[in-house]
């Protein structure tokens, strides 16, 4: 550690809660500054957690670097330029082959009125340079180059939209930009899932193909972000997907975090499962049916309207099943439950 604010002060001088900002080294020799009171507090190196990066701009990343076939660097710290606070400012993607420094602004993280005037101030700051914005259809305009992104997605985050909204910005520095086909847009989301999984602690990330294999077969496609599959989704995603049974082949859509998590499964299936239960509560135990307890009111049985399968020989006699009966005058028919014909209710006109 080396202290920048008050040099020669070593660890032994300094409070836990001190604001002097020092040079701090990882095992893995990763350099870093941050202040005493943010160390106290567990802050780490950022190149191992993920601070300063999250998932959606990795992905932003590993399409772009498909795209343009260019390296692109992820939370990139700008070691030439200092804010007010003496602090490097950062920015969410830098392609080092032409210099330019890109930020990502989505509506959910940059709406507020205090993310309106932090983006105002650091593009005043980064003026000098080849720096852009991508921002959110829907956030106020700020100073400096911006391209707006129109994302219809419920998070607003779909990574190929945003990579391909800096397309223009990308051809007029002269790179290419490739239009990806399904099967590349899977590869460089996988290898962005892949270094997320690396900055959240090495741990292997676990999508729903490795969790719920089940799930595979029923599997249509994903709406919400058409080009990620089970393999590239967490358990807990909110993405709308389209599935298909495999037992009934009935076709429906929900969030895959509710069959990953919930477990829920085929609607069709589940209605005809209740409705099966039903029937099966509603069959008469032997010698309970109507036709052994009340052989009478039996033999004026016509018909069950809801299921014609059944007869007085299944049907409890407390059933709110709905029958055909005839009159036991033998004049009229008539429909009523089974409940109601076998309680001794007679039809008003033949009383």
């Amino acid at each position: 550690m080396e202290n920048l604010t008050t040099p020669g002060a070593a660890p032994e001088h300094l409070r836990i809660r001190s604001n002097d900002r020092c040079l701090w080294r990882c095992s893995n020799g990763h350099e870093w500054e941050a202040n005493v009171l943010s160390r106290t507090y567990g802050s780490g190196c950022p190149k191992c957690t993920s601070a300063g990066r999250s998932r959606f701009e990795l992905e932003v990343q590993f399409l772009l670097i498909a795209a343009t076939g260019t390296d692109v660097v992820c939370d990139h710290a700008i070691d030439h330029v200092r804010g007010p606070s003496r602090r490097r400012p950062r920015v969410d993607l830098f392609i080092p082959a032409v210099q330019l420094y890109i930020d990502l602004d989505p509506f959910h993280t940059h709406s507020a009125d205090r993310h309106r005037a932090k983006d105002a101030r650091k593009s005043m700051l980064l003026c000098d340079l080849d720096y852009v914005r991508a921002r959110a259809q829907g956030l106020p305009t700020i100073p400096g180059e911006y391209v707006e992104v129109t994302d219809s997605t419920k998070d607003g985050i779909n990574p190929w939209t945003w990579a391909s909204s800096l397309r223009p910005i990308l051809l007029a520095r002269g790179l290419r930009f490739a239009r990806l086909d399904k099967k590349q847009k899977e590869v460089a989301l996988g290898q962005a899932a892949e270094a997320w999984a690396a900055i959240k602690g090495r741990v292997r990330f676990e999508s729903v193909a490795d969790r719920n294999p089940q799930l595979l077969a029923e599997f249509r496609r994903n709406i919400t972000r058409p080009e990620f599959d089970l393999h590239l989704c967490s358990p807990s995603s909110f993405d709308l997907a389209e599935w298909q049974c495999s037992k009934c082949g009935h076709s429906w859509e929900t969030m895959i975090r509710n069959r990953a998590i919930s477990g829920s499964g085929c609607h069709a299936c589940h209605r005809q499962g209740i409705n099966n239960n039903n029937v099966s509560r509603s069959m008469a135990p032997p010698d309970e049916s109507l036709a052994n307890l009340f052989p009478g009111i039996a033999a004026r049985f016509i018909r069950c309207l809801k299921d014609p399968t059944r007869t007085p020989d299944n049907l409890r006699i407390k059933s709110n099943l709905r029958c055909e009966w005839s009159c036991h005058t033998g004049k009229h028919t008539f429909t009523a439950p089974v409940f109601a014909v076998s309680s001794g209710a007679k039809r008003r006109c033949c009383k």
